[in-house]
């Protein structure tokens, strides 16, 4: 039995050890806020995922012309959100 009781990993410290000091708490209550803003911004982050896509055609001409034909469907989309951009 006292073998096992060697093995635990969450001993007790004696009492002189664990005295509380303003500057722990400073430190715990910067860690807890720090915890908290992260976990929330990775959060909304996941829950809003952002998208998008980009065509790029590089060529060494200024003379070339292109003639691009695209057909896409994108049937559960609503309009208002689809853009396209045209660079010259």
């Amino acid at each position: 039995m006292s073998a096992l009781l060697k093995l635990d990993v969450f001993r007790k410290l004696p009492k002189d050890l664990t005295e509380p000091t303003f500057c722990g708490a400073v430190v715990s209550v910067i860690c807890t806020v720090a915890l908290v803003l992260l976990s929330i911004t990775e959060i909304r982050t996941y829950l809003s995922p952002a998208t998008s896509s980009m065509i790029t055609i590089q060529s060494s001409h200024d003379s070339d012309k292109f003639h691009i034909n695209m057909d896409i469907v994108m049937p559960y989309m609503p309009c208002d959100v689809i853009a396209l951009t045209v660079e010259d």
